[in-house]
């Protein structure tokens, strides 16, 4: 294979034969300058600025190459929106069937009530919060949530491992210099501050990040991945989901509203949308599961406002490690790393 040009790295030799990390502007969680940045370890690995990587994949876009490259995520719209895998289907289902059901409802039975008799503003009021909702779950569900592209992966995008390197604060990937596999470089500073290696992804992962086991994939400032969703809650759309928590509790409780001011006790004999008996089955099939889902959601809520304010996520809770760190909703999201229109370069030796 040809030899590949490794100047435009610009990595800095040290005399003792370590690389460092040139200086990048980066918004990632854990961003780190070349003064910080872990320095590989040097003897037999090598710091990562390419390897061998499948010819047939050469010149074919990330988001093609994908199954072979990431992990079990499914894309769409040719790589602009990426969710978790079809496992969570029925979950993701029953949250839009919780949605879509008792809005489609509310519009029928009772908008024409409400605008008439009570007041223009509520079913306008309800209209927004559904939007919200719906625009707000389609960007949790759909957005990168701060995947760290694997070895595989890296390797196959020039300039990628640099960019990674900067985003996470880790040193270049290493790579045996004979066998091309990556090798975990972490050392005991790096483990005490934090830094893990991921047997799986086969990268370093920076403190915060965790191994998804559904999406098969690492996260940066992992929150947990919620079926409901269909994605995993990280970095860059924890901001989408807790927006959605607090639109979907907004519209759960205006929906409820609505059907309680169209009771007959309340709005009289004069609506004959709800005659017949036709509301007392909408409240016992729609409005008490709503409003059981309305407690839950208002309870979830209400947890990840403290946990925005106390900058600590879900998985640090329950497993009582917690790395200090940025309050999670309020970091910048920064760019993705998957670089899913990237396309895969020619094949590199080292």
């Amino acid at each position: 294979m040809a030899q590949v040009e490794l100047a435009s790295l610009s990595l800095a030799v040290s005399s003792d034969g370590s690389h460092q990390v040139p200086e990048m502007q980066c918004d990632g969680p854990a961003a780190r300058t070349a003064s910080n940045v872990p320095e590989v370890a040097s003897g037999s690995l090598t710091a990562f600025a390419g390897s061998r990587i499948t010819a047939d994949l050469e010149g074919q876009y990330v988001y093609k190459a994908w199954p072979r490259l990431g992990g079990r995520n499914r894309l769409w719209c040719w790589g602009r929106c990426i969710t978790g895998p079809a496992d969570d289907l029925k979950y993701n289902s029953c949250a839009w069937l919780s949605i879509l059901l008792p809005s489609m409802l509310y519009s029928l039975l009772c908008v024409q009530h409400l605008w008439n008799e009570v007041s223009p503003l509520l079913p306008v009021v309800t209209g927004v919060a559904f939007l919200a909702t719906v625009i707000l779950l389609l960007l949790t569900s759909c957005t990168d949530p701060g995947i760290i592209p694997r070895a595989s992966l890296q390797s196959a995008v020039p300039g990628l491992p640099l960019q990674v390197a900067q985003c996470c604060g880790t040193s270049l990937l290493c790579v045996d210099g004979i066998t091309q596999e990556p090798l975990n470089s972490l050392n005991s500073s790096q483990m005490s501050a934090g830094y893990k290696w991921c047997p799986t992804c086969k990268i370093v992962r920076p403190p915060r990040a965790s191994h998804c086991c559904h999406c098969d994939n690492c996260v940066l400032t992992f929150d947990h991945h919620c079926p409901f969703v269909n994605n995993c809650v990280g970095h860059r759309n924890y901001a989408f989901f807790t927006g959605f928590l607090v639109a979907v509790s907004c519209l759960g409780f205006a929906v409820f509203l609505g059907f309680y001011l169209c009771l007959p006790s309340s709005s009289g004999p004069e609506n004959p949308a709800l005659s017949d008996g036709v509301l007392n089955i909408v409240l016992l099939v729609i409005c008490l599961p709503t409003g059981m889902l309305l407690i839950g959601v208002l309870g979830l809520g209400i947890f990840h406002a403290w946990l925005s304010i106390s900058g600590r996520t879900t998985k640090e809770v329950f497993t009582g490690r917690q790395v200090r760190g940025g309050v999670v909703q309020s970091a910048l999201r920064g760019p993705s790393l998957i670089s899913l229109r990237s396309k895969v370069g020619p094949p590199m030796s080292l």
